[in-house]
């Protein structure tokens, strides 16, 4: 458990929030955390925090929220903290945290409070709780195959409108290995993808597999679709042929080199597959947020070969 202390509070508008083995300090706030950053990384985060003006809270707001960070932090997990930090921002440091807002700007543009919502590769929940948020009426399913994290989701949401499922979805039923990465849950998958740092420790658990079109009664609307999956997606999407054809639900959805390559998946099978089932358009997500035009083929595999952008939402025509 890191060693969170700090300079007495109130006596400066400011104050430390040092964790042990770190030597990052960002000087405009005063406070340091380690959160994996490269050095250019940080110089980029110093260079956008030196004009931070605290426009959306008063300073003594603001303060007040890290204060109340670094006092509970020993009893938090640090990567908890220094997210919990980052949203404190109002901005986005890595690409990842912007995806996740567009994501959460997405959802509160298109879904309505009786819409049902789908949230495959559920993780810790976050996007399944903002369904539950926005679509109160609606009925909402997670799909986590990883054992662990089944047992905290449904510890979680028990008794919510929504039913939490162990499978990792896909286009075939039955029980396979899955590679669990235990040191970054994130990346775990079907398959083995590449990963981004080094060192990751990872093991092979058995879990079910089975198609979205068998789990949901076939009187169930699906209206909504996240898809996190680590280059499953293709799969995943082909286990959801009647659904895409029928309810053409709006679809978030990661899509990238490192995942879906190691699955022998090209961008183009994707995006003919979406075409050709529902009739749907694919848009980045910032784009689709500004109203902009979509992504033709040939933009769509420029996006994947280049990794310029790597998530996507997609809309159907006909819907």
């Amino acid at each position: 458990m890191p060693q969170i202390y700090g300079d007495p509070y109130p006596q400066s508008s400011s104050f430390w929030l040092n964790c042990r083995n770190t030597g990052v300090n960002c000087k405009s706030l005063n406070f340091q955390v380690n959160i994996g950053f490269s050095k250019d990384r940080w110089k980029a985060f110093f260079k956008k925090i030196k004009v931070w003006k605290f426009k959306s809270r008063s300073d003594q707001s603001k303060f007040d929220y890290l204060y109340r960070l670094r006092n509970s932090a020993a009893e938090m997990n640090l990567k908890q903290v220094a997210k919990d930090i980052l949203n404190v921002l109002p901005f986005s440091i890595t690409k990842n945290q912007r995806y996740d807002k567009w994501t959460i700007k997405i959802m509160e543009k298109v879904i309505q409070p009786h819409h049902n919502c789908v949230d495959i590769g559920c993780h810790e929940g976050e996007f399944l709780e903002k369904f539950l948020q926005l679509a109160p009426k609606g009925f909402h399913h997670g799909f986590e195959p990883i054992p662990a994290m089944f047992e905290d989701l449904n510890e979680k949401f028990g008794g919510m409108n929504c039913t939490i499922y162990p499978y990792a979805l896909s286009d075939k039923k039955g029980k396979t290995t899955f590679n669990y990465v235990v040191s970054n849950p994130a990346y775990s998958g079907l398959q083995k993808r590449r990963y981004d740092r080094p060192n990751e420790i990872d093991e092979k658990i058995e879990v079910e597999t089975d198609l979205l079109d068998n789990v949901l009664a076939e009187d169930t609307r699906i209206d909504f679709m996240k898809i996190d999956v680590e280059g499953g997606e293709f799969f995943v999407l082909k286990g959801a042929q009647k659904i895409l054809n029928r309810d053409k639900p709006v679809l978030i959805f990661e899509h990238g080199k490192g995942g879906a390559d190691c699955y022998g998946v090209q961008p183009g099978d994707l995006f003919d597959f979406l075409k050709n089932n529902g009739n749907y358009d694919i848009f980045i997500l910032n784009r689709f947020l500004q109203g902009k035009t979509s992504l033709t083929r040939g933009e769509f595999i420029y996006q994947f070969e280049s990794g310029k952008n790597y998530y996507f939402v997609a809309k159907s025509k006909d819907a």
